[in-house]
């Protein structure tokens, strides 16, 4: 794997890279889903900025527990928070509110366990604006007022986007080329009482434009503490859960379905469609490591057994492939 990831950054780094372009359609808008693994933390640097770069991250330590964050339509509140387009979040831990348009990607507020405190910021956060491409900056301030303990607490900020970076990243999963990287710096100061915190949070992210959301997400964040002891200090990175390379989604065109799942020793897959010729079945785990592959499925078979005894528990995806295009659900190994 690393040989092949080697002579594929070497074709690459031959010619002069030209970075992706973000526009809003890789950021989220309602019924989009972003399933992710969070990695270990421990040593890992976001690496130079710069054109022509090469991140290597495909030793990351990847968990094998699937998150899924799921966007939603417009969430009523009382007060409302005016003008959002989607929302992040449940009713038991709170949502974070979001516009997205053709000129920006704001944040607008957020809301605490069953919606008891709405804080809608007086003035919202522009996380990037559009177009935004290898070199652009963006800046804004940001102004919100919430309640804490029955004391008020006044914040006010500011939030810095530079697109910082192009060319080539190595995930685990697989290699991506012509891929902007995108840090964000945001400075929040909250003031309680006579009490004032500064919180830092310092974040990369990116970007290929053909997958929405960023394939990787690497955040520091840093918080003074008020009664002048030492700073406390928070680090997580994340990556998406991705098919494949080569191969494309096409939920509408192909279905199958998973039994059991979860599964222990075998699963069987049961096609729903009446034909499945030139179809092959992988199935990768969660760092996108091929497990099984069986290129030659009987275009007679209505279903087909699996044994999944020789695979750890976690999760994995099923892909039902024809010409480079996939059908992906996923499995659950117990």
């Amino acid at each position: 794997m690393k040989k092949i990831y080697i002579i594929f950054t070497l074709i690459l780094f031959t010619n002069v890279l030209k970075s992706q372009t973000l526009t809003t359609n890789l950021f989220p808008s309602p019924g989009d889903i972003y399933e992710y693994f969070y990695t270990d933390t421990l040593g890992i640097v976001p690496g130079p900025a710069g054109a022509s770069q090469v991140w290597n991250f495909e030793d990351l330590n990847v968990d094998t527990v699937l998150q899924v964050d799921n966007y939603l339509s417009p969430v009523n509140t009382t007060p409302p928070v005016t003008g959002h387009t989607t929302a992040i979040g449940d009713i038991l831990q709170g949502f974070s509110f979001f516009k997205n348009t053709a000129a920006q990607y704001e944040m607008l507020g957020f809301s605490d366990s069953a919606n008891v405190t709405v804080v809608e910021y007086s003035n919202p956060m522009t996380m990037v604006t559009f177009p935004f491409t290898f070199g652009n900056t963006s800046t804004d301030n940001f102004a919100f007022t919430t309640t804490f303990q029955g004391n008020n607490v006044n914040a006010t900020g500011t939030i810095t986007t530079t697109a910082d970076g192009s060319g080539n990243l190595l995930l685990p999963q697989a290699a991506f080329n012509n891929v902007l990287r995108v840090k964000i710096n945001i400075v929040t100061n909250l003031t309680v009482l006579v009490f004032n915190i500064t919180q830092t949070q310092t974040i990369y992210e990116w970007y290929d434009g053909n997958n929405k959301f960023p394939l990787l997400h690497i955040e520091n964040t840093t918080s003074t503490d008020p009664f002048g002891g030492s700073p406390t200090e928070n680090n997580s990175i994340y990556l998406k859960a991705i098919l494949p390379v080569g191969v494309k989604s096409i939920a509408n065109n192909f279905d199958f379905n998973l039994a059991p799942n979860p599964a222990q020793d075998q699963v069987n897959i049961k096609f729903n469609n009446a034909k499945i010729s030139q179809t092959k079945i992988i199935i990768t785990n969660a760092v996108g490591q091929l497990v099984y592959e069986n290129n030659n499925v009987d275009s007679q078979l209505s279903n087909l057994n699996i044994s999944t005894s020789d695979l750890e528990k976690g999760v994995y995806f099923v892909s039902v492939i024809q010409n480079n295009q996939a059908y992906t659900k996923k499995l659950v190994v117990q």
